[in-house]
């Protein structure tokens, strides 16, 4: 908790930013759990159309534990605080996931340093309970079925659209290369 007070103290400044967007809040039965992607938490949403003309969409959500604007370019920083906020977000609980307007889960990625968990098999039984989306935000709870320990969690964030969407997707892009 300490470590992560002084990473918070230190990076505000770097950030520019002190906003948190969007909630998530996790919990567990393991003893000691902590995944806490809380500090920037927002989606896009990409309309599609297939081969027929069908419409259909998909809906990406992004959580970092660090606070950051996610429509702020990352090439606006120095090189130095750029690459600094590359290597703490690496080292911190992190989740990527798609769903389709089904909320069918298409992709899902997650990066946490809780011991005795096992990342590649939450992957794999990630499930999305249920979710809510409006022209600004897209809430839902998320479960991961068949994990031990039992994960789950609820999380809001908000839609962002135009360039600070396509900001947002070049910079989570970079981080997570």
């Amino acid at each position: 908790m300490l470590k992560k007070l002084i990473a918070i103290l230190f990076f505000l400044p770097l950030l520019g930013s002190t906003c948190q967007f969007g909630s998530a809040h996790f919990e567990s039965n393991l003893k000691n759990f902590s995944f806490n992607p809380d500090g920037t938490i927002f989606a896009y949403v990409e309309n599609k159309s297939d081969s027929n003309g069908a419409e259909s969409r998909l809906i990406h959500v992004m959580m970092t534990w660090i606070s950051i604007d996610p429509g702020r370019d990352l090439n606006d920083f120095g090189e130095t605080q750029k690459n600094l906020i590359i290597q703490t977000f690496k080292k911190h609980d992190r989740l990527y996931m798609t769903f389709d307007n089904n909320g069918t889960i298409v992709s899902f990625w997650i990066q946490t340093e809780m011991p005795g968990v096992n990342v590649d098999k939450l992957s794999k039984v990630a499930s999305l309970q249920s979710y809510h989306i409006d022209d600004y935000t897209v809430s839902g709870k998320l479960i991961f079925e068949d994990s031990a320990p039992l994960i789950g969690g609820t999380f809001t964030a908000p839609i962002l659209q135009g360039k600070a969407a396509e900001i947002a997707k070049q910079n989570w892009e970079e981080l997570t290369k």
